[in-house]
C-alpha cells in the first residue's frame, strides 16, 4: 500500500489516545492513500471489535467520490502488540469484500498498534474466493 506520510503519521497519532479497536476508511488517488476519516463508531472493547459506524463512513465515501477518490479500505486499532487480523477481523474483510461492486477486487486493511506503527494487510476477491495477505506499507510524498 502506498501511503501519504501526512496520513500516516496522522492515523497514528490520533490511535494513539483512543482504545484498541478504533479504526475508520481511507481513501486513494492515483493509487496512493491520500486520506482517511476517522469513525466515530461505537468500541466493542468486550468483544475486541470495531464496529463501524456505516451510515457516516459511507456519506463520506460519497463526497470522496465526488472529488475523485476511491474508496481504499479500512483501518483500525489493535492493542499491543497485535499486529495480525483477528479471525474475526478476517471474517468481517470478507464480508465486506462479498458486499463490493464487481469494480472493486482489492481492499486495505491495516491495522495500528501504538507504539509499533502500521501493518499492511490486503484483500483480493479472486472468482467467489477472498485471500487476505500482508503486504508493505510504502510512504510517499504529497
Amino acid at each position: 500500500m502506498k501511503i501519504s506520510g501526512t496520513v500516516l503519521n496522522d492515523i497514528s497519532e490520533k490511535l494513539r489516545i483512543v482504545p484498541p479497536e478504533k479504526g475508520g476508511i481511507i481513501g486513494s488517488r492515483n493509487g496512493i492513500v491520500c486520506v482517511y476519516c476517522l469513525d466515530d463508531g461505537a468500541i466493542q472493547t468486550e468483544r475486541n471489535a470495531y464496529v463501524p459506524d456505516v451510515e457516516k463512513l459511507n456519506g463520506m465515501i460519497v463526497q470522496w467520490a465526488e472529488k475523485g477518490i476511491r474508496f481504499a479500505g479500512l483501518f483500525h486499532s489493535h492493542p499491543y502488540p497485535q499486529t495480525e487480523l483477528s479471525v474475526a477481523d478476517m471474517e468481517y474483510i470478507t464480508k465486506i469484500m462479498g458486499a463490493m461492486p464487481d469494480s472493486i477486487s482489492e481492499l486495505h486493511f491495516p491495522v495500528v498498534v501504538p507504539g509499533l506503527g502500521m501493518t499492511g494487510h490486503l484483500a483480493k476477491r479472486r472468482g467467489g474466493e477472498v485471500i487476505i495477505v500482508q503486504e508493505n506499507i510504502m510512504i510517499v510524498k504529497e
